[in-house]
């Protein structure tokens, strides 16, 4: 589902379950008032439009500075999703950041259990081999939780 505004702006459905979210870095990095990608692109856009639980994925933190990742998991793993909308050049930017950290684009359909509809979003999924043995799960699929309890336990 491509949204198309009265100006004929294409707004592209994209699925952000890490540093993406709202309220994450990387969401203020291409998203926030001073941001690179906004200032060269005064056009930037971006709609919050729900969460979404997404199943068939398994989400770690890899690195020394807690970073999320995603692989394709069993059907019964799941993670929690923010579903956005946003401009064809935020969305290419993102793209090219994915891409260069070793991610790979995959479509999916979203289904609305209240509305029983469904339509295709983008999301990015970890495509590099790595031994997963050496890095923490997250269990909750939910990026924001774990970071929200994290820096409280590094407060304490």
């Amino acid at each position: 589902m491509i949204k198309e505004e009265k100006n004929k702006k294409k707004l592209i459905p994209l699925l952000v379950y890490g540093s993406l979210r709202p309220g994450q870095y990387n969401f203020d990095r291409f998203f926030g008032k001073l941001s690179k990608n906004r200032i060269d692109n005064p056009e930037t856009e971006v709609d919050f439009i729900c969460s979404v639980i997404l199943s068939g994925y398994k989400m770690y933190t890899i690195g020394k500075a807690p970073y999320p990742v995603v692989i394709y998991g069993k059907p019964e793993d799941e993670i929690e999703c923010d579903l956005l909308l946003i401009d064809e050049n935020s969305y290419n930017n993102i793209r090219l950041m994915e891409e260069e950290a070793g991610y790979n684009e995959d479509k999916v359909d979203v289904k609305f259990e209240e509305s029983k509809n469904s339509f295709e979003a983008n999301v990015f999924v970890y495509g590099d081999s790595i031994n997963l043995d050496k890095y923490q799960r997250i269990e909750s699929g939910n990026w924001n939780q774990y970071v929200a309890e994290n820096s409280k336990a590094e407060v304490n």
